[in-house]
């Protein structure tokens, strides 16, 4: 089982941050659906292959916000490695 962010999987976080369909390369459309009162859950979806990741809790923006925060995190932590030519 993939680990979860802060309301969905590390690799939806990941595709939502990015934008672009990991099948295809086009870029992703936000599908939005009511959650309790005032809540949304976000699909984001590719119209050009029907890719579509898992929901995602919170509006696109909110859900870019929290992955910016988790990758400025692990950067400051030190959790990200920096790539150097001989890792590749």
């Amino acid at each position: 089982m993939e680990p979860s962010g802060a309301g969905g999987t590390v690799a939806t976080l990941y595709y939502a941050s990015s934008h672009f369909c990991p099948r295809c390369d086009m870029q992703l459309a936000a599908r939005y659906g009511p959650v309790g009162f005032g809540g949304y859950r976000t699909t984001l979806a590719c119209e050009n292959c029907n890719w579509a990741s898992s929901e995602i809790e919170g509006e696109l923006n909110e859900i870019i916000s929290r992955v910016e925060r988790l990758i400025q995190r692990k950067l400051r932590s030190g959790e990200y490695k920096a790539l150097t030519h001989e890792d590749r």
